[in-house]
């Protein structure tokens, strides 16, 4: 049986990016502490299915006192029938560490680190609204290492404003320096309803420029022996792919907690509204709510079932692309013959490649994904 990912949102953050459209409020301890009873009280709603990921996102998690995470984390385990090789990541803002709290989280069960890093260039780093420079966000590489993390992701933010080719390559050498086993390089998205999105910063490259950056990121990566497996993540010489992204690109089964977090169960797309205050409504009590069926879903908004479309373009995210065998044993759907002679079209173009029953993009095709996508969905 395929086994199911575990995602945790902490919907806490010190400040805001003003790039940032993720669900967070203030943080508060006392509304932190409320909020993780919510969210192991959700957890005896799930049902009890093998597992081999937990991924805490936000907002900021490492914000939160190390013994709150461990409390979830037992209660995950009392749900669900973890895997002895479970994967465990955290997302850490440099400014939220200290070595005590790295040995907490580790003592927690916590085997994995997703550090915001963004880039190293302290200048770009105030433009962007980020609380930690330079040296801290190396510090935090170094600290975690020395406090026996093997598994840590570095975010790299690419197209920053104001930022220059030359401190983009820095910022990524210096990375691969370190005892990162992964990177994640993510070119700036301005978001509906962000700061940045009402005052645009000055200095963000234009397209043809940002595909530039894009590429060069991508190859300096290859040089240094990260190998590409999602459109934007690399991982050291391949050993060290998100296990738990990876059940998002394969369309395999997850369950999300807290405000905000979007589960896939029985090929239906569920999510739980971004308001805090209805979480603690629906999860703050005691047992199971008032007026609820006693299951997962119950209390979720039903977004969407999983599709023959939602399966193509996860798929060609990967540098592994799109099963063709799959796609039809899945969703009983195979392209049509006009959709294949474009492909076809594409692949002379060098956008995607087609060996027998695989397709994939090429890193060129990935620059222009969404336009590709919408010719042939």
């Amino acid at each position: 049986m395929e086994k199911a990912g575990i995602y945790i949102h902490v919907p806490f953050c010190v400040r805001k990016c003003p790039y940032c459209d993720f669900y967070s409020v203030p943080y508060d301890p006392a509304l932190a502490a409320r909020y993780t009873e919510a969210v192991c009280a959700q957890m005896q709603l799930a049902p009890r299915v093998q597992a081999d990921t937990v991924y805490f996102g936000g907002g900021t998690p490492s914000l939160l006192d190390p013994a709150l995470i461990a409390r979830m984390l037992e209660a995950a385990a009392q749900r669900f029938v973890l895997s002895e090789d479970c994967e465990v990541t955290l997302e850490m803002n440099p400014a939220t560490c200290t070595a005590e709290k790295l040995r907490a989280l580790r003592a927690a069960g916590i085997n994995r680190l997703s550090i915001g890093v963004q880039s190293t260039d302290d200048a770009v780093l105030r433009q962007i609204g980020r609380l930690h420079d330079r040296q801290g966000a190396l510090d935090t590489i170094a600290l975690a290492a020395a406090c026996g993390f093997e598994n840590i992701s570095a975010d790299v933010m690419l197209a920053l404003p104001q930022e220059s080719e030359a401190a983009l390559m820095k910022t990524i050498r210096e990375l691969c320096a370190l005892p990162v086993t992964h990177l994640s390089a993510y070119l700036l998205k301005i978001m509906p309803g962000t700061p940045f999105a009402a005052h645009r910063p000055d200095g963000i490259p234009d397209d043809d420029d940002q595909a530039a950056l894009y590429e060069k990121s991508c190859a300096l990566l290859d040089r240094c022996g990260f190998v590409q497996y999602e459109i934007s993540n690399f991982s050291r010489g391949g050993r060290y792919p998100s296990r738990h992204n990876l059940k998002y690109w394969h369309c395999a089964p997850y369950y999300g907690f807290g405000a905000a977090a979007h589960s896939s169960v029985g090929g239906k797309l569920y999510s739980f509204p971004r308001s805090i205050d209805r979480y603690l409504e629906t999860f703050g009590g005691s047992g199971c709510p008032a007026g609820l069926d006693a299951a997962f879903c119950a209390p979720l908004n039903l977004e969407t079932e999983l599709s023959a479309q939602d399966f193509i373009m996860l798929s060609l995210r990967l540098t592994a692309g799109l099963d063709l065998d799959e796609l039809e044993r899945r969703f009983d759907y195979r392209f049509p013959p006009e959709t294949l002679r474009r492909l076809d079209v594409y692949a002379r173009a060098g956008l995607c490649e087609r060996q027998g029953r695989r397709l994939w993009l090429t890193r060129r095709g990935m620059l222009v994904s969404n336009a590709l996508l919408a010719e042939i969905l």
